[in-house]
């Protein structure tokens, strides 16, 4: 299914979730729950702009290893139908926010 993504996105539901563990390698000298937190709300902001009109959600948990189905990117359209073109973008989103980690982490030494 292709999407015109220059259209507005009122009615999709769009996730991305993740564990803290596998956001930070290494926690020394890292508030890992404010790093979390403030990932989260910059993914939201970045896909809320990337995707107008859409639900967006970043649910993570505090854990490692692999990610629970339920925090798995997932894109619905209006008719609950799978949009993986609109996942592949909304990982890709993810990752370049995921690489800007100046951004992000909290150090607890700040």
């Amino acid at each position: 299914m292709s999407h015109n993504i220059s259209s507005e996105y009122e009615d999709y539901d769009i996730r991305h979730g993740f564990i803290t563990g596998n956001l930070i390698d290494d926690p020394t000298g890292i508030d890992v729950a404010a790093s979390a937190q403030r990932y989260a709300t910059q993914l939201a902001a970045r896909l809320e702009t990337r995707f107008p009109g859409a639900l967006v959600s970043t649910p993570y948990e505090n854990a490692s290893g692999v990610l629970p189905s339920h925090l798995k990117t997932s894109v619905l359209d209006p008719e609950f139908e799978e949009c993986d073109d609109l996942a592949t973008i909304v990982d890709a989103i993810a990752g370049e926010l995921y690489n800007c980690s100046d951004a992000w982490v909290v150090y607890t030494n700040a």
